[in-house]
């Protein structure tokens, strides 16, 4: 009796085990297809929502900064370490610079959003570190949207 209980658990031990890597997977799974509808989807209709997309008519093309990977780990840092104002005015500095809005929203904003989002899975941020980078990447985002009224062109 004792070897048929002892059988069991090690069933029971190794089901477990094996529904745990399940959940684990199907929420990376789940975390995957939100980033890939958030940057497909969402990310391209704020773009147009602000008119960031649309036409600029006769104005003379700005002159434009590419944004880089050092960039996004930049202001990643900012997010973590410092408060909103830091990463707005890097966001500023971006801008005076000539990134556009088109390139800050998807070249920064979304790229900074899965580096924090890494930087959980790896263990390498604290969790309260990260939702509050999370929340400071939420209201520069929002500042952005608002400050750039719909059908200007997003070149405000």
């Amino acid at each position: 009796m004792a070897v048929e209980i002892s059988v069991w658990r090690r069933l029971w031990a190794g089901a477990a085990d094996l529904a745990g890597q399940w959940l684990r997977r199907a929420d990376l799974r789940r975390r995957a297809r939100l980033l890939r509808v958030i940057e497909r989807d969402i990310v391209p209709r704020l773009v147009i929502s602000t008119g960031v997309a649309t036409g600029r008519g006769d104005r003379p093309e700005p002159r434009q900064r590419l944004l880089t990977p050092h960039d996004v780990a930049e202001f990643s840092r900012l997010l973590i370490e410092h408060d909103a104002n830091v990463a707005r005015a890097f966001i500023s500095a971006l801008r005076e610079d000539g990134a556009t809005l088109e390139d800050l929203y998807l070249e920064l904003l979304a790229p900074a959003a899965r580096q924090l989002e890494q930087l959980s899975r790896a263990g390498q941020a604290d969790l309260g570190e990260l939702v509050v980078a999370h929340s400071r990447l939420h209201s520069v985002l929002n500042e952005l949207v608002t400050a750039t009224p719909a059908g200007t062109g997003g070149e405000r």
